[in-house]
């Protein structure tokens, strides 16, 4: 499989920009049924973005309020911890979730 071209990559940043604008300004829904989990896993470990910089941008993309996600205050919880401790995310989100 070869990868996306660059003015390819442009195209879709720029149509995924317009739908999170659109959410946040009220006009559409957009919802979101997955964890968090691989992309804070991409972010830290691929990227090497700093973990409070990924839980304040996914943060804030979970209390957007034109983003739908199930379960955002446990995800909320799980990327405060994520952001205060040493722990994997996927720790954190596992100690976020209510005792059963």
């Amino acid at each position: 499989m070869l990868p996306a071209s660059l003015p390819a990559k442009k195209k879709a940043a720029k149509a995924a920009e317009k739908l999170f604008d659109a959410s946040a300004r009220g006009y559409l829904m957009l919802w979101c049924c997955q964890s968090f989990w691989p992309s804070v896993f991409v972010l830290e470990s691929f990227y090497e973005n700093a973990r409070g910089d990924i839980a304040s941008v996914l943060g804030r993309l979970i209390s957007n309020p034109g983003i739908e996600i199930s379960r955002a205050v446990i995800h909320l919880d799980a990327l405060d911890r994520y952001r205060r401790t040493k722990g994997h995310f996927v720790d954190c989100l596992i100690a976020s979730r209510p005792n059963s």
